[in-house]
């Protein structure tokens, strides 16, 4: 029998298939119009478990239906939104390029969607961007069966908004904003309702993936929702709006020692991210070959040099040696930065040295910039994290 979804599984399945009502395991060889009868039958026992609310049995019987009839477009996309509901996010994305190689006009709005989400939830925000761009082309110029597959009225604000989320993954809020597509106002009223979007949407994405124990996963976009809610404070996305300023303020630190937490609870750690540890390594090379001339001003290479272990920090926030690398020059500057820090409004130099102390002994307690910040947190009286 042919077994092509044994890759996709991650898991042994057994060469013995119970058939429905009968769960004694055979080795027969079924004849097509067999496979197509038993295939059939386990995916209406999908329908019945998903009835029931039970996502692990639906994907389970779905999965059992597609070993029998591996190439029925009509199951495969079954089995794209049984794997959705379960969390099987990679089974969803072989299944949706399975009907996408092979029965391209059995396609849907809600396979891609879901195709989309789940490589967003994976970490693959460039794919992602192709497949629900993919996704709005086909709802704005299908026709016929293809436009009964792409209802725009049902699809268009909520694909344009994952269009925008997932620009963001690959760029920054500008980026963000040009994909807009004018669907929102312009000016402030148009930053502030696609920095929402972002807010709910990277929540979303990181909900997803902490929900199924997906902890790597989760670390790496709610790390962009941590760069996001800093922006919206930091950089006056949000200026004007100040009861969501505050909210925003205390949410962010605590996200901070969360992620650093996760991080420190994995056994084995992820690297950061290749951008972020070229512009480490940029802001760095400045500050080692900048004469201490005592040119502070927003024109200095000093001011450069700070706004780019800010992004790092921002972006990577369970890595300790930029947060220790900020504390020690804003210290060394002395210059207060020109825009706020986390809910300080303004933020003086020690304040921001102490909190970026306490961020690198938090995320590395013996690393090797550890022992000089846990002597600093001591002469400024500040609690040493454990």
């Amino acid at each position: 029998m042919k077994c092509v979804y044994a890759h996709v599984l991650m898991t042994v399945f057994s060469m013995f298939i119970p058939v429905p009502g009968n769960c004694q395991s055979t080795t027969e060889v079924y004849t097509w119009d067999q496979n197509h009868s038993r295939g059939w039958a386990w995916s209406d026992k999908s329908d019945e478990f998903a009835k029931k609310g039970d996502s692990e049995q639906a994907w389970e019987a779905e999965a059992l239906a597609v070993q029998f009839l591996p190439d029925d477009p009509r199951l495969l996309r079954d089995f794209c939104h049984r794997s959705f509901d379960a969390g099987r996010y990679r089974d969803v994305v072989w299944s949706a390029r399975q009907i996408k190689d092979n029965s391209d006009w059995m396609m849907s709005a809600p396979a891609m969607v879901e195709w989309s989400l789940s490589l967003g939830v994976l970490g693959d925000y460039e794919q992602a961007s192709q497949v629900i761009r993919e996704a709005i082309r086909r709802m704005n110029g299908g026709t016929g069966t293809e436009a009964d597959l792409f209802p725009a009225a049902e699809w268009s604000t909520y694909m344009h908004e994952w269009d925008i989320t997932f620009a963001y993954f690959m760029g920054d809020f500008d980026d963000a904003l040009a994909a807009d597509s004018n669907i929102f106002p312009s000016g402030k009223a148009k930053k502030f309702a696609v920095y929402g979007i972002l807010l709910q949407h990277i929540q979303e994405i990181g909900r997803m993936a902490e929900k199924h124990n997906m902890r790597y996963a989760a670390l790496k976009s709610q790390s962009y929702l941590n760069k996001l809610i800093r922006e919206g404070i930091e950089d006056y996305y949000l200026y004007g709006y100040d009861a969501d300023l505050k909210v925003a303020g205390a949410s962010s630190r605590e996200l901070t020692w969360k992620l650093i937490g996760w991080y420190r609870s994995m056994p084995i750690k992820p690297v950061p991210p290749p951008e972020a540890v070229a512009e480490y390594k940029k802001a760095l090379y400045i500050i080692q070959n900048q004469s201490s001339s005592g040119d502070f001003s927003h024109e200095s290479p000093w001011f450069e040099a700070e706004k780019m272990l800010f992004d790092v920090t921002r972006r990577v926030p369970w890595w300790a040696e930029p947060h220790y690398s900020l504390a020690i020059l804003v210290k060394n500057t002395n210059r207060r930065p020109s825009n706020d820090y986390y809910d300080q409004s303004p933020a003086d130099t020690w304040y921001i040295t102490a909190q970026e102390l306490l961020f690198c002994v938090g995320a590395n307690p013996a690393g090797p910039d550890s022992a000089a910040a846990k002597k600093l947190l001591k002469m400024m009286k500040q609690p040493i994290p454990q």
